[in-house]
């Protein structure tokens, strides 16, 4: 097989080599941020349950409760809504770009279908 123009076809092979390693730095940091978004809500989601676990024992040892309880339990609900996001969107980007990516060269390869059989039905 002839290469008509082999330059420009490792252009084209270290623009995909360049954009594949430049995913993989994002997803990295995509996964880590989002990991540890995911991981400290959970961790303070824990605490804020076994703090109100204790409130309830030491109101029923009728100790005064320093906290309010509903801003405890307002915060538990925040913790909930943070770890559910994180982990939603932990593979969001490096399931979605590639699936993105799929689409709009499928898209671009059926416009030049369509310009191709356009331009040689003038002919």
């Amino acid at each position: 097989m002839i290469e008509l123009a082999p330059e420009r076809s490792r252009l084209g092979l270290h623009w995909r080599l360049g954009l594949v390693r430049l995913y993989l730095v994002v997803v990295c940091v995509w996964l880590s941020g989002f990991g540890y978004a995911a991981y400290d809500a959970n961790r303070q989601f824990t605490r804020a349950q076994e703090f109100l676990r204790a409130s309830d024992t030491e109101k029923r040892m009728g100790h005064p409760i320093v906290y309010d309880q509903t801003d405890v339990a307002r915060w538990l609900t925040e913790q909930t809504e943070r770890r559910s996001l994180a982990l939603w969107a932990l593979p969001l980007f490096p399931i979605g770009a590639p699936i993105l990516y799929l689409v709009g060269m499928w898209i671009l390869a059926r416009l030049r279908r369509i310009g191709v059989a356009l331009g040689s039905g003038h002919s």
